[in-house]
């Protein structure tokens, strides 16, 4: 099973989101997709 981080609100996290993707802002020393990867053992996708 794979799951989709998908960006929906980009302009709600300016101008973090100008140079990368929501789901790879740093959120601590963990990006929200490695976040994600740890807590579900799934692969993740990002959407655009």
């Amino acid at each position: 099973m794979n799951i989709i981080l998908a960006d929906s609100n980009r302009n709600d996290l300016l101008p973090f989101t100008f140079v990368r993707p929501v789901a790879e802002i740093r959120c601590g020393i963990l990006t929200i997709t490695e976040k994600w990867n740890r807590l579900s053992g799934a692969p993740m996708l990002m959407a655009d």
